[in-house]
């Protein structure tokens, strides 16, 4: 546990420079291009490559020195830095530039962070698990929280260039530690990399443990409706208040996640986690539901949001301890990916779905509906997204309180305490 605390110090260095550099790119590209479609594709290119490609992803981790992978990773996810700072610097950076840069950046950290999740297995004790995705959670929550306080500032006041020259300091420092620490994360499994091989042994896990097909298939419902949600907060948000009061939500929304994280990383984690899943699922989607219903200001908004990270944080970690305890290590890496492609596909296309239903749907017939502006403030945007917040909400109570009464996911909770109770088993 210790020598997993000292590697997710330096990873979150990283991290930090990373997500102060993007949030940067965003604030340069606003102002240079003036195009929200622009500002939207980048968060695309960061979000979908890891996933289209994690099947790709999780078999190079299996089979490979993970400290390798994160050190020659992290390498070249600074000289990335280095040719914007460079672009820059030489009033040469263009709009397809940083794009590409994006999209190049994504699938290096898609590689660092799926190394990264496999090492907890060897770095960290089964039962201690939950602790440690607890740790992790505070310290992303932390950099959530921190960038929108100190970017603006360092902006504003010195310039995109210097950004840039935080980030490679950060990139230094975390390949510094990696490099100086030792752990054993080599290589895992000598079987062929090809891609008919690795399904084939994902697909016999699935359908080895009864009722793991099953959670796929629920995830990616849940994925579906809440996949969308989080692009929505800031048009929702600048519907009736400005930049600062969207700061203020999502540093609030980062405390929430913060709190979520810390908690776990003093708690030994849920016995049973699928049912805490589910418990908590259901309470995520009542906090949904009260968006339509709760006077909307920032500091109602804010609440909510901090509430919805708070108990969506632990959620994750539940899930996370979940799959690490029962999955084997030598197929964390191609189980990981194909899950994530398998449910992260939904996310994607749940934006694109329900931004087409609140742009000719939800908006048209919101135009026809008298409002009472003391109570639903802004544009109509704000209110039909108030409106989808409150019956995604609804839907996913509704479904996963049906689910809940499937026997099969209680079972799959007594695979994990197996699992939990004979390590060696894995």
């Amino acid at each position: 546990m210790k020598k997993y605390s000292i590697l997710l110090f330096f990873a979150t260095i990283s991290i930090l420079g990373t997500a102060m550099t993007s949030f940067s790119l965003g604030l340069w590209i606003l102002n240079s291009s003036q195009t929200t479609f622009v500002y939207a594709l980048i968060s695309f290119l960061t979000v979908l490559p890891p996933i289209l490609l994690g099947p790709f992803i999780g078999g190079f981790i299996d089979r490979f020195d993970k400290r390798k992978i994160i050190i020659y990773g992290q390498l070249l996810a600074g000289f990335f830095s280095i040719v914007l700072m460079t672009l820059y610097h030489l009033d040469f950076i263009k709009v397809w530039h940083v794009l590409l840069i994006t999209f190049l950046n994504s699938i290096v950290n898609g590689f660092i962070g799926k190394a990264f999740y496999v090492s907890t297995v060897v770095l960290v004790p089964k039962e201690k698990i939950s602790k440690a995705k607890g740790l992790e959670e505070t310290s992303i929550a932390l950099t959530t929280i921190l960038v929108p306080i100190i970017v603006p500032l360092i902006y504003n006041l010195i310039g995109l260039e210097a950004v840039f020259v935080i980030d490679i300091l950060t990139f230094s420092v975390s390949i510094i530690g990696f490099l100086t620490i030792k752990y054993g994360l080599d290589t895992a499994t000598k079987k062929k990399f090809t891609v008919r091989n690795d399904f084939k042994e994902v697909k016999d896990f699935f359908t080895s443990k009864k009722g793991m097909a099953e959670i796929l298939v629920f995830y990616s419902v849940i994925s579906f409706f809440l996949g969308g949600l989080g692009i929505l907060i800031t048009p929702m948000v600048l519907g009736f208040s400005d930049e600062i009061g969207l700061s203020i939500t999502m540093i609030l929304a980062g405390i929430g996640s913060f709190l979520g994280g810390g908690l776990m990383s003093f708690f030994k984690g849920f016995m049973y986690p699928m049912k805490s899943i589910l418990n908590l699922l259901m309470i995520v989607s009542f906090i949904l539901v009260l968006f339509l219903f709760i006077p909307i200001s920032i500091t109602s908004v804010s609440i909510l949001c901090c509430l919805f990270m708070f108990f969506s944080s632990i959620m994750m970690i539940c899930d996370h301890t979940f799959w690490q305890n029962t999955v084997p290590y030598d197929l964390q890496g191609r189980v990981s990916g194909y899950k994530g492609l398998i449910i992260g596909i939904w996310v994607p296309v749940s934006f694109l779905i329900t931004s087409v239903l609140i742009d000719y749907v939800l908006i048209p017939v919101a135009d026809q509906i008298p409002l009472n502006r003391n109570y639903y403030p802004g544009t109509d945007r704000t209110y039909v997204i108030l409106i989808l917040f409150s019956l995604i909400g609804g839907l996913v109570f509704v479904f996963t309180g049906f689910i809940k009464r499937k026997k099969i996911f209680k079972q799959i909770d007594l695979l994990y305490i197996k699992k939990l109770k004979h390590p060696a088993d894995s």
